[in-house]
């Protein structure tokens, strides 16, 4: 699988809400075996000017992967969504970048509140929605229920109260992502994780 994070990085978090959400990444990430022939990951930042943190194959080796993610800054900005999703549709799959063909792609956005912009995060949704399987998470009581259902793919986005219970999404999104497989067992499933069954 190919598997992009879009991490809320903006001005309604703090450093601390950021760390944790960075942690739950790490935890995820962690759990699989990385490389070209096995899973990749690539993950952004939901900013007023959102820009990859890393590509798909920008680290082939979970040690540096892992260290990476521990080092991603809170950028405290706007949450600029609907560009964040563009350019994970326009740039973060393509070959140069590492996306495969024989992957299943993945994005999976974490969020604690409403976009700037609602009809076009929409839209750039809907299109990324036609490249890849979308989750969404929503953390806390600001986010706007409507547009994180547009969203998710199955228009069903996993929800939490607070940053400090986000660690419970950990094997929901195991399961969504990775259908079949368990913590602790999915280590050897590479590029060709099944999910089509999680397609609504």
């Amino acid at each position: 699988a190919d598997i992009i994070f879009a991490l809320d990085a903006s001005e309604s978090l703090t450093a601390a809400d950021f760390e944790i959400e960075k942690e739950f990444v790490y935890n995820f990430t962690k759990q699989f075996k990385i490389g070209r022939d096995n899973v990749q990951f690539g993950a952004i930042t939901i900013a007023d000017q959102p820009h990859p943190d890393f590509y798909l194959n920008t680290y082939h080796d979970r040690r540096h992967l892992l260290d990476k993610i521990q080092s991603l800054v809170f950028l405290q900005s706007g949450t600029n969504t609907a560009d964040t999703l563009k350019i994970i549709h326009d740039e973060m799959f393509k070959g140069g970048h590492g996306g495969r063909h024989s992957a299943s792609r993945i994005v999976v956005v974490l969020t604690d509140g409403m976009s700037k912009d609602t009809n076009r995060t929409r839209e750039e949704a809907h299109n990324l929605q036609k490249v890849a399987t979308v989750h969404a998470i929503g953390i806390g009581s600001l986010v706007n229920n409507e547009e994180l259902a547009a969203i998710d793919s199955n228009r069903k986005p996993g929800t939490v109260t607070g940053f400090d219970v986000l660690h419970t999404m950990g094997d929901y999104l195991m399961e969504i992502a990775c259908p079949g497989t368990h913590t602790g067992s999915h280590a050897s499933h590479g590029s060709h994780t099944h999910i089509t069954s999680v397609v609504g």
